[in-house]
């Protein structure tokens, strides 16, 4: 684990890179590349290891101020790997400062590099120009699971048809954008999402088999386990809710027209009394 001045530890940590199969994805050290760009000062100079959601090649170059000239330098963007790319904010904002070697290995390969293609990147921080830190690539290694311009595509057909109010439309598209080679957390989102827009069209026992498949691919994720509460909890109180109105109302539980008709009841004193009640009537 790399340690910063002082002998304090760095910001890095541990985590499992999600994949649907084994094989996938390894378990890395890796420090999120948004920290770095946060507050690069305390990075200048260290070695960090990032995942990264590749975007395109560039011609970016500083031969003045830095040792990067096109000549021997690959310039790319990328984006963090937590980036949501559906929303237009995240995608507007990749990192273009990334540079590799052309005599490495890993030259051929970011420039064959796919759009939204993942990579564990080892890069040095070598320059922090204009707040912006700048990357010397020393390795990388291409990940199995990455978002891709379909699945890109409907979720953003998803979301603005849930903002439309188009339930079964969102639905839909997010059954669609959901697919087995993209990163777990980002399946989980599409499968949260087509559950909320089934369980506002009416649909909830689809909404919670949606997330019980979700739970298979994240076991006990709190968010998904909260939802399926939630909306079992929702489902519960409507069947159990009679509500007794005036003619021509309906009753949610027993889908049968209701009116107030007036009984014969008869008195402690033997007399008849007009009372009303509200009850189903089945004509």
């Amino acid at each position: 684990m790399t340690k910063l001045t002082g002998g304090l530890v760095a910001l890095t940590f541990v985590a499992m890179l999600s994949a649907p199969s084994a094989g996938q994805d390894k378990e890395v050290q890796i420090i999120a590349l948004e920290k770095v760009l946060g507050n690069p000062q305390p990075f200048e100079g260290l070695t960090v290891t990032c995942v990264v959601q590749f975007h395109r090649l560039g011609q970016l170059d500083g031969p003045v101020y830095t040792k990067f000239e096109k000549d021997w330098y690959q310039n790319f963007s990328a984006w963090p790997d937590s980036a949501k790319l559906w929303k237009k904010k995240a995608y507007k904002h990749d990192h273009q400062y990334f540079f590799i070697s052309r005599m490495s290995e890993g030259a051929s390969q970011i420039i064959h590099a796919e759009n939204y293609s993942r990579w564990v990147v080892t890069a040095e921080v070598s320059e922090i120009l204009n707040g912006k830190p700048w990357f010397e690539v020393k390795g990388l290694r291409q990940l199995d699971t990455s978002i891709n311009t379909s699945s890109l595509m409907h979720f953003v057909k998803g979301f603005r048809a849930s903002k439309a109010g188009d339930h079964a439309l969102a639905a839909k598209a997010f059954h669609a954008a959901d697919m087995s080679t993209l990163p777990a957390d980002i399946r989980i989102i599409a499968m949260r999402q087509e559950a909320a827009a089934l369980h506002a069209g009416g649909d909830t026992p689809g909404a919670v088999g949606r997330l019980q498949a979700a739970l298979q691919i994240v076991a006990n994720d709190r968010e998904t386990v909260d939802a399926i509460a939630a909306y079992r909890a929702a489902a519960s109180a409507s069947v159990s809710t009679v509500v007794l109105a005036d003619k021509g109302e309906t009753s949610p539980t027993t889908n049968k027209k209701v009116q107030k008709v007036t009984l014969d009841l008869v008195s402690k004193s033997g007399k008849k009394e007009d009372k009303k009640s509200g009850v189903s009537n089945d004509n």
